[in-house]
């Protein structure tokens, strides 16, 4: 409906959130319409470079090596994604449960109990007689799921995972809540690297030839879909 008021002479991108995308392909294509490259804008910074100048700047060392970080947040996260993509499959529309209350730190080791999450995830939405018919449709979506890891995690789950880990790991170091710490994420992101990203080539493109520096409109409301 935004779309319908703009005339075919407007200027203007609007940037979404990809979100479920890859899986649902739910969103009808418009050339004004355009999505980020990962599931959303926090994972620009989900990669190793983020990671260490977040070790080394921002929380002054960490017991977790950048690439070991980068591995255990990409494991728990995707199975979260899963799961989330299970139920969209399915169109359950459950709501939500914190998944960090599955997730426990041994020494340095990050682990997360998956079916713990699950059984209580559909026990609250009373879906657990129906955990077969789940299961089945989450193994499916982990054995599917995109090889870019930026588009099998979605941002605010990764700034719980991380706001967790922090807490646990780094106590000097603490952030209030999780939308504090996911500026600080995308502050480690350098212009440089972004514009390396095929979404900001276009809108380098769109800028250029229109020759305004005002030019984009944001929607960012992740898992509004």
């Amino acid at each position: 409906e935004l779309f319908l008021r703009f005339n075919a002479n407007v200027r203007v991108m609007c940037v979404v959130d990809r979100d479920f995308e890859d899986v649902l392909h739910s969103l009808a294509s418009h050339p004004l319409l355009y999505l980020t490259d990962g599931n959303s804008l926090e994972t620009y910074a989900f990669n190793l470079p983020c990671l260490i100048k977040l070790i080394s700047v921002v929380l002054g060392g960490f017991p977790i090596s950048p690439p070991d970080l980068l591995r255990a947040l990409t494991d728990v996260l995707r199975q979260v994604y899963a799961i989330r993509v299970a139920n969209e499959k399915l169109r359950w529309n459950m709501g939500g449960l914190c998944f960090t209350r599955y997730v426990s730190v041994v020494g340095t080791q990050v682990q997360f109990d998956s079916e713990g999450f699950t059984k209580a995830y559909l026990q609250k939405n009373r879906k657990f007689k129906d955990k077969t018919e789940f299961d089945s449709v989450l193994a499916e979506c982990l054995r599917s799921l995109p090889l870019d890891s930026t588009r099998n995690i979605r941002g605010h789950d990764l700034c719980e995972l991380l706001l967790l880990l922090i807490r646990r790991l780094r106590r000097g170091r603490q952030f209030g809540n999780s939308e504090t710490l996911e500026g600080v994420l995308l502050g480690t992101v350098e212009v440089c690297d972004l514009e390396t990203h095929p979404l900001f080539q276009k809108i380098k493109d769109f800028r250029s030839a229109n020759n305004t520096s005002e030019t984009i409109v944001a929607n960012r409301a992740e898992g509004s879909r």
